[in-house]
């Protein structure tokens, strides 16, 4: 359903740039940077712990455009994210079997991610009495791959505090390396001083796929979807001019 709709919603965006009246760009390139926030909901396909507390990452990348039209672009943005992760509430039981009360886990799904994406825009230009194009909005579709990096690593604590390796349990879990893919549409503004600089902000949120095969517990951590919802800010810098006059 998730990809039908995606589907639909790019169909739409490419009717719509190929009946509006379109020119040559002003400018055929940009390139940027830009940075925000990214938060995730829960991971899906996971159903041996709860997750009561997520992480909410950073993040930042840069991109780059080239303007078919001024009405139509095409672009490669890159990006990386922090830590993925949460904390479950475990129910932990002794060497006899006996109830030992519920702990804190904390589960490292990825240290660090990085996406490479493919995208698609259409636009929509405003131009100033001059006739140049200074303000932008934008709607497309993204597609990409995305990479996690992890040192499977799994740290241990002694419930309350008591000695024994009978009260020993592991506290945080860290997943190994995965990789997967993530798809969604964006939607932002650009505007653009009289030179070439320009600002940007953005909402882009993304569905994200991951096959993580941990041979510790026998694949058990893959696969797992989330969804995420990237909001930022950023500069950018246009070049390549094709300026005219539009009467």
């Amino acid at each position: 359903m998730m990809k039908k709709s995606l589907l639909t919603l790019a169909i739409a965006f490419t009717s719509f740039s190929a009946f509006a009246q379109s020119y040559a760009p002003d400018f055929r390139y940009s390139v940027g940077v830009y940075g925000g926030l990214a938060p995730t909901t829960r991971f899906y396909k996971l159903v041996d712990y709860s997750a009561d507390e997520k992480s909410l990452p950073n993040m930042f990348g840069v991109v780059a455009h080239y303007n078919i039209l001024d009405r139509l672009q095409v672009g490669v943005d890159i990006n990386t994210n922090s830590e993925w992760s949460s904390k479950g509430t475990t129910k932990l039981t002794g060497l006899q079997g006996q109830d030992l009360g519920m702990v804190g886990v904390r589960y490292v799904y990825a240290e660090r991610v990085f996406t490479t994406s493919l995208r698609v825009n259409g636009m929509v230009p405003l131009y100033d009495n001059m006739q140049v194009n200074r303000f932008n909005f934008y709607y497309g579709l993204s597609v990409g791959a995305v990479f996690t990096v992890n040192d499977g690593q799994q740290l241990y604590s002694q419930y309350d505090q008591k000695a024994g390796e009978e009260n020993r349990y592991v506290s945080e879990y860290h997943y190994q390396p995965g990789a997967g893919y993530t798809l969604g549409p964006q939607f932002g503004l650009e505007y653009y001083t009289p030179g070439r600089l320009g600002f940007s902000a953005e909402f882009a949120p993304r569905f994200t796929h991951m096959n993580v095969v941990d041979n510790r517990i026998a694949g058990r951590n893959g696969p797992f979807d989330l969804f995420s919802f990237p909001v930022s800010v950023g500069i950018r810098y246009r070049f390549g001019n094709e300026w005219f006059y539009r009467y």
